[in-house]
C-alpha cells in the first residue's frame, strides 16, 4: 500500500490532480510491488541482507476511472497477478477517499545491470 498526498503544483485544472501524477504513483507503486514479490518468490523477506531486484517498467496501462481530487490523500493498493523469473504483473487500484479514480496494470522486469549504480556513464 502507498499513500501519497499531492501539492497544489501537481494540478490539472482547479480541485483536480493531473493524469501523468496517478499514471506515475501507479508505475512506482507497482515496480516496488514487483520487486518484492521476486524477493519473496527467492525465500528472502525485508530485513534480510540479500539485496532486493531493482525492477523498471516493460508496459504500463492506465485507465482513468473517476477525476482524481486534489489536496486529500490518495491510497493505492497493489496486487500480483503473475511472478515468471524476470517478469512481474501487477495490478494496482488508486482511490481517494474510498472512491476508486484509477486502475493500472503494470508488467514489471528485472531492471538490467547496465542500468544499476555504477553503470551510469
Amino acid at each position: 500500500m502507498t499513500e501519497y498526498l499531492p501539492h497544489p503544483e501537481h494540478m490539472a485544472v482547479p480541485g483536480y490532480v493531473y493524469g501523468g501524477l496517478a499514471a506515475s504513483l501507479i508505475d512506482c507503486h507497482s515496480t516496488g510491488t514487483a520487486s518484492l514479490a521476486l524477493y519473496r518468490r527467492d525465500g528472502h523477506e525485508l530485513g534480510d541482507s540479500a539485496p532486493v531486484p531493482r525492477c523498471v517498467t516493460a508496459s504500463l496501462k492506465t485507465d482513468f476511472l473517476k477525476p482524481t481530487p486534489l489536496g486529500k490523500p490518495i491510497l493505492i493498493r497493489g496486487e500480483i497477478r503473475e511472478v515468471g523469473k524476470r517478469k512481474v504483473v501487477v495490478h494496482s487500484e488508486l482511490f481517494v477517499e474510498g472512491v476508486l479514480c484509477v486502475r493500472g496494470e503494470v508488467v514489471a522486469v528485472v531492471a538490467p545491470e547496465t542500468m544499476m549504480e555504477g553503470h551510469v556513464k
